[in-house]
């Protein structure tokens, strides 16, 4: 049995069923575990059709591997596919990594066949849209949870879930998708973190040296750390000592972070602070950009999330648990509501046990296949629009759908005691792999003006 959370607002009534786990969002990645499976059979048959021995054997080995990873996850999709790393690391399988694979067969005949194997899935497949929304996703749980990207290279972030330990790639990846959407203050940490990664891996690169120390001059440039960028860019002219065009750039770009070291020393100079040793690196810098984190409402909603406590309850040693036939209703006479108060002024109640473990399995069954990206009000066009700061997706149940919906409508009025002839439907939210709806106000003064009162109820599935 679930609970369901009731708070007195203003001027509306308003259902919302919220998912507290991943179902939906995870559903598409959840079928693409299975057709990993199937693509690892397909290349273990055209093992014997390869003529070269060493790509006969890297084909077989990654036939294995796509094998292991199914197996281990198809234990359990969901508590697989709910770690981030692991869903980042399918969807990356399935994009920048697919092209290799194709040609790794070789030959055109072999390429050929594995690619019209791969249009059978082709709707069913992650996409790079999928793949850059895992990344989102990310960057989001790692500011709202404040975990480290080391945390999430070894997998450390989780408790409830083990991924592997992330390579140079795949930090790469999430570093220059962040570089190039303006974000260089993640861009900065995960290129920092696939430099150590590769450090790690030896002579095993999976990533090129040259490109990576080229991003890294900009995003440690443009985050305060010159002599950072600096090092980097005589790292990258060592990497390319014969390359003119290369070597003509990175001087250029030397010249200047020279001059902004030495500005940077006469600041400190000016303030009475030693000049750091051109020997000895500084602490790297790295602040984050805080557009939408600057009011107290956003840093309280990320709080929020962690779990902390942000303001005191006066009514705390007043708060109380008890059961109610509320006014005698016939629904709750043999089976009270059992609530909780929270809080007071305004009041915030937690009802439990009021839907089941069954009707719970009929509202995700109903909605899953209705589930569409939400969307906001755009101010300016009065259409409909998706956003970033309201990740989701969601679909309505009405009574009419189906009894159990008309039964959990009747259930909610029951334990309230609002009038549900003028509540919406029961909005269904999944909210998936690092989805939010940042702090906004639960209405629409513009069709609500004459209501005197607003109840939003959520119920966690």
């Amino acid at each position: 049995m679930k609970s369901i959370l009731v708070t007195a607002l203003l001027l509306a009534i308003t259902l919302q069923v919220c998912n507290g786990e991943i179902f939906s969002a995870l559903a598409t990645l959840k079928k693409a575990l299975y057709i990993e499976k199937n693509l690892a059979n397909h290349l273990r048959s055209y093992v014997s059709l390869i003529a070269d021995a060493d790509r006969a054997k890297k084909v077989s080995e990654l036939a294995m591997e796509y094998d292991r990873i199914a197996d281990e996850s198809l234990k359990d999709p969901e508590t697989y596919l709910a770690n981030p790393i692991n869903a980042y690391m399918l969807c990356k399988r399935f994009t920048t990594e697919l092209q290799a694979v194709q040609d790794l067969l070789g030959t055109p005949a072999l390429q050929a066949a594995f690619e019209e194997q791969l249009s059978l899935y082709k709707h069913e497949m992650p996409t790079t849209e999928d793949f850059e929304g895992v990344i989102d996703a990310i960057l989001r749980l790692q500011d709202t949870y404040e975990i480290s990207s080391g945390q999430f290279v070894d997998g450390s972030f989780s408790k409830a879930s083990n991924s592997p330990r992330m390579t140079a790639s795949d930090c790469f990846e999430i570093g220059r998708y962040a570089y190039e959407n303006g974000d260089k203050y993640h861009a900065l940490m995960w290129l920092m973190e696939s430099l150590a990664s590769l450090e790690l891996e030896g002579s095993k690169h999976s990533v090129d040296t040259i490109l990576l120390h080229d991003y890294l001059i900009y995003a440690a440039d443009d985050q305060g750390n010159p002599r950072h960028a600096l090092n980097h860019a005589k790292a990258l002219l060592q990497l390319s000592p014969t390359n003119q065009k290369t070597i003509s750039r990175i001087n250029n770009v030397i010249n200047w972070l020279n001059k902004e070291i030495l500005e940077d020393n006469e600041v400190l100079i000016s303030q009475g602070q030693p000049i750091p040793s051109q020997f000895a690196l500084p602490p790297v810098k790295n602040k984050r950009l805080m557009k939408r984190a600057t009011t107290q409402e956003f840093k309280n909603y990320e709080s929020l999330c962690r779990g902390e406590d942000v303001m005191p309850n006066p009514y705390k040693h007043t708060l109380t648990c008890y059961y109610s036939t509320v006014n005698n209703h016939p629904l709750l006479l043999l089976a009270p509501a059992k609530i909780e108060v929270l809080y007071k002024n305004p009041d915030l109640f937690l009802y439990h046990d009021v839907i089941s473990d069954a009707e719970i399995e009929i509202v995700k069954g109903l909605s899953t296949p209705l589930l569409k990206r939400a969307v906001v009000n755009d101010p300016k066009t009065g259409k409909l629009i998706t956003a970033h700061y309201r990740v989701s997706r969601s679909s309505w149940l009405y009574d009419q759908a189906n009894h159990t919906i008309a039964t959990i409508t009747k259930r909610v009025g029951a334990s309230t005691g609002l009038q549900m002839e003028t509540a919406e439907g029961l909005q269904v939210v999944n909210y998936g792999i690092g989805g939010q709806y940042e702090p906004h106000y639960d209405h629409s003064v513009r069709h609500y003006n004459n209501c005197r009162s607003f109840t939003t109820t959520f119920i966690s599935l």
